[in-house]
């Protein structure tokens, strides 16, 4: 598989972003703080003589004072306009902003480029589709690149236009972020005196917040009270509802012995053995990553991502927290099917060496509605096999030891509505491949835990596709249909032997085995066809892809390209991270993978792909005699081109490639879950309840919410926490209506 090389953020409604003003800036600072152009002067702007320009005042498509400032851009590779000489301070502010509008049918390739006093710049690509766009960019994020205390210019980009385009630019603008109402302590004082300083809070926080080590003790929020020492959460049966114990030392060091759990009890009683405690272990991130991933880094600093068992053999419990740092413990509650809607409560008590034990509450009420087991969003999370055995040292050849190994994975991935996927590898032998893959197809592999008895809904093929001969390939079709058929799994399989054709001979090369495809015999060119590329080709010249393509498998285009493609019927599937704030990388937002299932409802997408979940040896940039698996737990660049010698432009992603952690060098024989995993389990859940809304007639409610959860423009933890309950409530006044 080969890694996707450009991530395009998909900007529909209204983007902001912010610039200066040239000689106007000080009368605009006075009149309005933060306004840094209201495109009432077109001499703030410079253009080439020989560039082909038109720039004109507009009173068309206003949003602030008179007039827009209309921009008719030329031919060329990269044609931008760009500010005069710039005098503004953004470092009081929180985002950069600009509203745009695009009168044309087509979504445009758009760059912002942001320069400062010593030579520094930074990119932020996104797209621009017909209509209003509103580019919000956070100053964290630019910070970390350029000093925005001294910005001198601000460039605007269009990518390679094949024909010349029209925009209106208005509102540049500086804003800062409405306060979040969170009542925080300060942190624990670092006394001199032994008995002072030895000290230990507990506190608690949800499952879509990432707690730094230095983050200030909370003493309220939405999900616990420390005056009464109690996390409150809810959660509907077959659901795991999640928060984290954050464990804060005080002046000295603390050793935690360990984290004794009890049953919960209510109506009925929810076993011990369905809490599950993990460590979140920090991951240092000293290189933000790079634009690629949506421009959504946060910037340096520690970051949550590995989450390690307690009772693991190696950095489990006991463990030790440093003086005047944090140190989250996940907490997992799977409800089983069975428990009986109402008030559940229990504790957590945790032992250190140096003081008394302390203790908190969990008061845990459980809906009265049921998760489905089947997972209706659909997802694949490639992985290749010889990560897995690399990472665990197996050498054997007895392919039961590695597969009685990867049966862990699985388990672990489906447990979190996660289906890892991978070739095959047993052309002509079916009873090889079902000897491999057969129980996950068929369910049988899943014992325990929500998805209990359900099979993976899609797998992947094609690996041993030969590409240059007709008669093997349609051979190939034809086998595999014949005989995922035989077993009831007609719509299971899909080819994917083509990754982002990116120029007219790959478009060519799709054409044919597009074509190869329906010219094969029943069932053979039932065979779905998977591609990850956009309907519009990113050059009119590479000619069409469409009556080739039966999955689309793109990073753009929503809605209204595959729209026509989903009524023609052909299937929409999208990958890697999603729009702004939505990133796979280790360095942004707690909400960014819950976000994805939320994405793919309001766009009525498929499939999620993640083109690797277990990338652990940076295979596709290293050098054969260079090959060796990244420390895991202490550097987050897995996937760095850099490496690269070939890569002329690299990028860089912390985290990127590993969903999931090798558990051997923790002593656990199997893998280690992840804050993003965990965040993706609870957006798929999520998904569960809009599913279950539009089965009770409910969808509008469903397609309201959707809209309102766009991490785009809603990165408050606190909204998504509410707007759960309130399709919870839903749910059960549907359930309670009398059918007629």
């Amino acid at each position: 598989m080969i890694k996707k090389i450009m991530l395009l953020i998909v900007c529909l409604g209204i983007v902001e972003f912010m610039v200066g003003c040239g000689k106007n800036i000080e009368k605009t600072q006075v009149e309005v703080p933060g306004m840094l152009c209201g495109f009432e002067d077109i001499k703030v702007w410079d253009v080439s003589p020989e560039s082909g320009f038109s720039l004109n005042l507009s009173k068309d498509y206003v949003t602030e004072g008179k007039h827009s400032l209309k921009v008719v851009y030329p031919i060329d590779r990269w044609p931008s306009i760009n500010t005069k000489r710039l005098k503004y301070n953004w470092g009081g502010f929180d985002y950069f902003c600009l509203d745009v509008f695009n009168p044309q049918e087509e979504t445009l390739a758009f760059t912002v480029r942001l320069d400062d006093s010593t030579k520094n710049r930074v990119n932020i690509d996104c797209l621009l589709k017909r209509g209003w766009n509103k580019i919000k960019i956070p100053i964290s994020q630019i910070s970390q690149r350029i000093d925005v205390s001294r910005i001198l210019y601000v460039v605007l980009f269009l990518n390679e236009p094949v024909r010349r385009y029209k925009l209106y630019f208005d509102n540049m603008r500086l804003e800062k972020e409405l306060p979040i109402e969170i009542k925080n302590i300060s942190k624990i004082p670092n006394s001199k005196s032994t008995t002072s300083s030895l000290k230990m809070a507990l506190w608690a926080v949800d499952d879509s917040v990432k707690i730094k080590p230095d983050d200030s003790i909370q003493e309220q929020n939405y999900v616990w009270n420390a005056i009464t020492k109690t996390v409150s959460i809810y959660g509907a049966k077959n659901e795991y509802v999640s928060f984290q114990l954050i464990i804060s030392a005080g002046g000295k060091d603390i050793s935690v012995v360990n984290i004794d759990k009890a049953n919960l009890t209510g109506q009925s009683i929810i076993d011990k053995a369905n809490i599950q405690l993990f460590r979140e272990h920090y991951l240092k991130v000293t290189e933000p990553s790079t634009s690629m991933y949506g421009n959504v880094t946060l910037g340096t600093g520690e970051y949550p991502d590995p989450l390690i068992p307690i009772e693991a053999p190696k950095d489990g419990a006991p463990f030790s927290i440093s003086k005047e740092r944090n140190q989250p413990i996940w907490v997992d509650i799977y409800i089983p099917s069975e428990t009986k809607g109402g008030l559940y409560q229990g504790q957590l008590i945790v032992k250190t060496k140096e003081l008394p034990a302390q203790q908190i509450n969990i008061q845990l009420e459980v809906w009265d509605f049921t998760l489905p087991n089947e997972t209706h969003l659909k997802s694949f999370f490639y992985y290749g096999p010889e990560q897995i055995k690399w990472a665990h040292k197996l050498n054997t050849e007895n392919p039961y030891d590695y597969q009685s190994l990867e049966l862990k994975y699985q388990r672990v991935a489906h447990q979190h509505r996660m289906n890892m996927c991978t070739d095959v590898g047993s052309y002509g032998d079916w009873r090889g491949v079902l000897d491999r893959i057969g129980t996950y197809l068929n369910g049988a592999a899943f014992v325990e835990g929500a998805g209990k008895g359900v099979g993976v809904s899609l797998w992947v093929i094609g690996e041993e596709f030969n590409l240059e001969d007709k008669t093997k390939f349609q051979e190939a079709c034809k086998w595999y249909m014949e005989n995922f058929s035989k077993e009831g799994w007609a719509g299971k399989p899909f080819l994917y032997v083509i990754d982002e054709p990116g120029d007219k001979e790959a478009y060519d090369n799709v054409r044919k085995i597009g074509a190869w495809i329906h010219e094969t015999s029943s069932p053979g060119n039932k065979l779905p066809f998977m591609v990850t590329e956009q309907v519009k080709p990113e050059n009119p010249e590479f000619g069409s892809l469409v009556g080739y393509v039966d999955i689309w498998c793109s990073g753009s285009g929503f809605p209204e390209d595959m729209d026509a493609r989903r009524q023609a019927g052909d299937r929409i599937w999208t990958y890697n991270g999603g729009p702004d704030g939505a990133s796979v990388i280790i360095d942004t937002y707690g909400l960014a993978c819950r976000s994805w299932a939320w994405t793919a409802w309001r766009y009525n997408i498929e499939c999620w792909f993640l083109w690797d979940c277990a990338y652990w040896v940076d295979k596709h940039n290293l050098r054969k005699q260079e090959m060796k698996q990244t420390d895991l737990w202490n550097n987050s660049l897995t996937f760095d081109q850099r490496r690269n010698l070939k890569v002329k432009w690299a990028d860089w992603g912390n985290g990127d490639g590993t969903f999931l952690y090798p558990g051997y060098e923790k002593g656990v024989d199997g893998p280690i879950s992840s804050f993003r995993m965990k965040a993706f389990r609870r957006g798929m859940q999520d998904y569960e309840y809009l599913y279950l809304l539009k089965g009770l007639g409910k969808q509008q409610i469903a397609d309201e919410a959707a809209k309102i959860l766009d991490i785009r423009y809603n990165k408050d933890s606190q909204k998504w926490y509410e707007m759960r309950m309130k399709l919870a409530n839903e749910i059960i006044r549907a359930l309670k209506q009398p059918k007629e």
